[in-house]
C-alpha cells in the first residue's frame, strides 16, 4: 500500500511530536523528583501538583500515539487497508489542526481543534 505525500508527512508528523512528548516527560519526571527532594511548603506541594497533572497527560498522550502506530503497523500486517486509510485521516486531521494558525482563529480555537482531533484518535485506538 502506498501513502501519499500528505500521509506521509502526517506520519513523520506525529512522530516527531511523539519524540517531542517522550523527552518532555522525562524532563518532567526529573523535576518531579527534583521536587519531592525539597523540603515542603505549600507553594511547593502546588508546584508539584501542577507538574504531576501535566505528566500524567503528557503520559496518556504518548500512549495514545503509541497506540495509533501499533494500530497502524497491525493493520498493514493484516492487509487491512481501510484502517490504514482511517488511522491515516485521523493523523491528517492532527496535523491539520495544527497548522490552523493562520490568523483566522483564536489560540483557543486551535487547542479545541487540536484536542477534537487527538479525542478521536483515543476514541479509534484506546489509551
Amino acid at each position: 500500500m502506498n501513502l501519499d505525500e500528505e500521509s506521509l508527512k502526517g506520519v513523520v508528523a506525529l512522530m516527531d511530536y511523539i519524540s517531542e512528548l517522550q523527552s518532555i516527560v522525562n524532563e518532567q519526571n526529573r523535576e518531579i523528583i527534583h521536587l519531592k527532594s525539597l523540603n515542603k511548603t505549600e507553594e511547593k506541594h502546588a508546584a508539584e501538583r501542577a507538574f504531576i497533572g501535566l505528566y500524567r497527560k503528557l503520559e496518556e498522550k504518548v500512549e495514545v500515539y503509541e497506540n495509533l502506530l501499533h494500530s497502524i503497523q497491525a493493520s498493514r500486517v493484516a492487509f487491512n487497508s481501510e484502517r490504514v486509510r482511517l488511522l491515516l485521516s485521523l493523523i491528517d486531521n492532527w496535523s491539520y489542526a495544527h497548522r490552523q494558525g493562520n490568523g483566522e482563529k483564536s489560540e483557543k480555537e486551535i487547542q479545541e481543534a487540536v484536542h477534537a482531533a487527538f479525542n478521536k484518535i483515543k476514541e479509534t485506538v484506546g489509551g
